[in-house]
This record gives structure tokens, sequence and C-alpha cells, in this order.
């Protein structure tokens, strides 16, 4: 009896969570409806950087482009470095920040992608480091690039694969 109570309260407590990550969701990004498919689901890039280890995108929902598709975290990156680098303003941050913000071992922005292991071309002298895990890859987009060029991504939804269970 003990395990059944424990699954039933498990059980309720996904149902919870899902309905206040809808809520989140709907609410940071809008309604979705219309780019959820089987087998896919949406968070939003407010969630905690951890939230999206060991998942696989399939596309970014930026605010003014809508969907765009990328299936690996440095194409989802690059889509929106490209929507942030596409703002006058924002574009001149971004060039003040290159060669002066770290990742671990490298600058996050660099004037040339010799200096990178795995360069993402943003802009003509304007590389990203992609290579980094997927928490460090948007904790760096988010914390150590986008606030401080006063890029708003409180509107960005990334879709995910959901894992089916195999039978």
């Amino acid at each position: 009896m003990w395990m059944e109570v424990e699954e039933s309260r498990k059980q309720i407590h996904e149902r919870i969570d899902q309905r206040f990550n809808d809520f989140i969701l709907n609410t940071a990004c809008g309604d979705l409806t219309e780019y959820l498919e089987e087998g896919v689901c949406a968070k939003p890039l407010l969630s905690p950087a951890s939230m999206f280890k060991g998942t696989r995108p399939t596309a970014v929902i930026l605010p003014r482009q809508g969907k765009v598709e990328a299936a690996t975290w440095q194409n989802v990156v690059l889509a929106i470095l490209l929507d942030c680098d596409s703002d006058p303003a924002r574009h001149q941050r971004l060039m003040t920040l290159r060669n002066r913000v770290a990742g671990n071992f490298r600058w996050l922005l660099s004037d040339k992608p010799k200096n990178l292991r795995t360069p993402l071309k943003i802009n003509e002298g304007l590389y990203f480091e992609g290579k980094f895990d997927t928490e460090a890859l948007l904790r760096n987009l988010t914390k150590k690039l986008l606030e401080p060029v006063g890029y708003d991504y409180s509107g960005i939804a990334i879709l995910l694969r959901t894992h089916k269970a195999v039978l």
C-alpha cells in the first residue's frame, strides 16, 4: 500500500510541475501550440540552464522571427546571437565585448575565428566560442552576453525532442 501511495504522490507532483511549466511558458513566450507537435515540447530560455542538460533541440522560437530550425545547441545559440546582432545598438555592444568576456579558457567573443576552438560566425569580425556543454553554453550566452548588451530573451522558447519509451 505504501508503494501505491508514493507512486500516486509522484504522479500528482509530475502533473502539477507540468501545469506550472506550461503556465510559465505561456506567460513568458505566449501561445506556442502552433509549434508543438508529437514528440516535441517547449521550454523558455529563462529556465535554468541546467534544465536543458541532456536534451536535444529541434528549433528556437524568437519573438520577432518565429520558428528557426536548430538541431544542435550551437545552432540555437547562433540563431539567438544573429537576432541580437541584427539590432545596430546591440551589434555595437557585442563588438565592444570582443576579446573582453572570458569563458573557461578562451574569450567568448573574438574578432578572429582562429582564436576559438569552435567558432560560430555572427558577423564579419564577430565570432562566438561554441565549444561548451549545453549548460555552460546557455549560461555563457544569457548571463555573459545577452544580459550585458541589453537583449531581452524572456520571450524566447526552445523546442525540444521528447523521449519516447521503447517497449
